[in-house]
């Protein structure tokens, strides 16, 4: 991510912009399961990686000027 996009939705009025994505594993008949997730805020540039049992609770702030971006969450 560019300074230059994180530049430009500070400007917007976002403290953090997370672009965040997930692996997942499937075994056959069973619903897909989180692995882990990548996460970098195009803002601060700020990156958190979790695994396994460290995705059972959300690290991140839930508030109006935080944006989230993923493909498949």
């Amino acid at each position: 991510m560019s300074n230059h996009c994180g530049a430009i939705l500070g400007a917007l009025g976002f403290r953090h912009a997370w672009c965040l994505d997930f692996e997942f594993v499937a075994e056959p008949g069973h619903k897909p399961r989180p692995v882990c997730m990548v996460a970098k805020c195009a803002i601060t540039g700020e990156i958190i990686r979790l695994w396994g049992d460290e995705l059972s609770s959300c690290p991140f702030e839930i508030a109006d000027d935080v944006l989230f971006v993923a493909y498949y969450a």
